[in-house]
């Protein structure tokens, strides 16, 4: 699925997205972070990757209180056997972040495991010689086979899923990328081999790619991050 969302009036899975401005009242969101985090912001060397974090955690706070309620300095987290992090007291509720340069996005679903991947395309990357390293053989040669104009874009298409996926199973890169591989079809996007995961495919603003991935069967809203830093 690609670009529209299932806009039901009860989505049991939303996702917020916002693309950083610079202006961002950061003294604010500061006040949102727990300890731990705030340390982690202090560690980053440049200004930009400090605020790529700031924006994507105070945004995963802002929205959890959105979808369920409570004060977004309150949430707790704790890590999963291979490093990907769960609501303390409440692992009914899974979300997932990402961020790259620029935007930041943020995964919140009840009852289902999920990933989100974000993607600045607009750079220079040697897709031919990465899909070959770190992709399975039938995307690498899927991408080979492409025009030039094309295998971009391909690339992005099938790294930000395939980052969706293995950040939604929780098990990161302990899951080789080569040991899975997504089919790019006109009716959507097939995985093999097959597994119980819904997809979505979307390009958020210009210049970027973003794929979700959920387990089972699940109904999506798309939602704009930058009310939830509004009203802060």
């Amino acid at each position: 699925m690609d670009g529209e969302p299932d806009d039901q009036l009860s989505p049991d899975m939303e996702v917020w997205t916002y693309r950083i401005s610079g202006a961002e009242r950061c003294d604010e969101l500061m006040h949102l972070l727990s300890d731990e985090e705030t340390a982690r912001h202090g560690r980053f060397l440049f200004e930009k990757n400090r605020r790529e974090f700031l924006c994507a955690h105070s945004l995963l706070r802002l929205a959890l209180s959105r979808y369920a309620g409570g004060e977004p300095r309150a949430w707790e987290f704790e890590t999963a056997q291979w490093g990907k992090p769960y609501l303390r007291g409440a692992k009914d509720l899974q979300f997932n972040i990402s961020h790259t340069e620029g935007f930041v996005a943020c995964a919140i679903a009840r009852g289902h495991e999920v990933g989100v991947d974000v993607e600045r395309v607009e750079r220079s990357v040697e897709v031919v010689e990465i899909a070959g390293r770190f992709f399975a053989d039938e995307e690498a040669k899927y991408i080979e086979s492409l025009a030039a104009e094309q295998q971009q874009e391909a690339f992005f298409r099938i790294w930000t899923l395939k980052e969706a996926y293995i950040k939604g199973c929780g098990r990161g890169f302990d899951l080789p990328l080569k040991d899975f591989w997504f089919e790019l079809r006109d009716e959507g996007v097939r995985l093999s081999p097959p597994g119980d995961w819904t997809f979505w495919e979307f390009t958020p603003a210009s210049g970027y790619r973003m794929a979700v991935a959920a387990r089972g069967e699940s109904k999506l809203r798309l939602r704009d991050g930058a009310a939830l830093f509004d009203a802060t």
